[in-house]
C-alpha cells in the first residue's frame, strides 16, 4: 500500500541518516559533499525498496568518486564505491530488519552466515547465535561485521518443547 511503502521509505532515511560509530551516514562518507551525499541515498533507497543488487547503482557511484579520489585512480573508486555500496545496503537492511521484528513482536533474532570458501573467521563462529532484538548493535549483535559482509539475520521463535509433543 501506500501508507506502507510510505513508512519503509520513512524508516530508511531514518536509518540512513542515523549515528553509527559516533559518527553520522554524511560524516563518515564525506563532510559537505552533498552531491555524493545524495546519490549514495538514492541507491540505498533503490536497493531496499526495489531490491537493485548495490552493485549496479555503485557503477554510477564510481563516476562521482573518482572526481573526489582523481589521484588514486578509477580502480580505487570502484572499489571504494562497492565497498560503500554493499556495507551501507547491510547496514541498512540489518537495522530494517530489527525495526521489523521489534513491530512483529519478536525477541530474538538468529545470525546467518554465508557458509563457503570466502567465510572470514569473525562470521563463522557466528552462525546460528541467537540475540536478543532490543539492544542489538551493528557490528555486534547486527551485521555488517565489516564491509562486504554476507550476513544477515533473520527473526527467532523458540518454540516449547512440551507442545510439540
Amino acid at each position: 500500500t501506500k501508507e506502507t511503502r510510505n513508512s519503509i521509505t520513512k524508516n530508511a532515511k531514518r536509518i540512513v541518516l542515523a549515528s553509527f560509530y559516533s559518527a553520522t551516514f554524511a560524516q563518515r562518507i564525506w563532510a559537505n559533499q552533498t552531491k555524493l551525499i545524495n546519490r549514495l541515498s538514492e541507491g540505498l533507497e533503490r536497493s531496499i525498496l526495489q531490491g537493485e543488487n548495490p552493485g549496479a547503482w555503485a557503477r554510477n557511484f564510481r563516476d562521482l568518486l573518482t572526481k573526489e579520489m582523481a589521484d588514486t585512480g578509477k580502480e580505487n573508486a570502484l572499489y571504494a564505491a562497492n565497498r560503500i555500496a554493499v556495507t551501507e545496503t547491510a547496514r541498512v537492511q540489518s537495522e530494517t530488519a530489527q525495526e521489523s521484528f521489534r513491530k512483529g513482536g519478536f525477541e530474538k533474532m538468529i545470525w546467518i552466515t554465508e557458509m563457503d570458501e570466502r567465510t572470514c573467521g569473525v562470521c563463522g563462529p557466528m552462525d546460528g547465535e541467537i540475540f536478543d532484538v532490543d539492544g542489538a548493535q551493528i557490528g555486534g549483535e547486527l551485521p555488517p561485521m565489516h564491509p562486504f559482509c554476507r550476513c544477515s539475520v533473520a527473526a527467532y521463535y523458540e518454540r516449547d518443547s512440551e507442545a510439540l509433543e
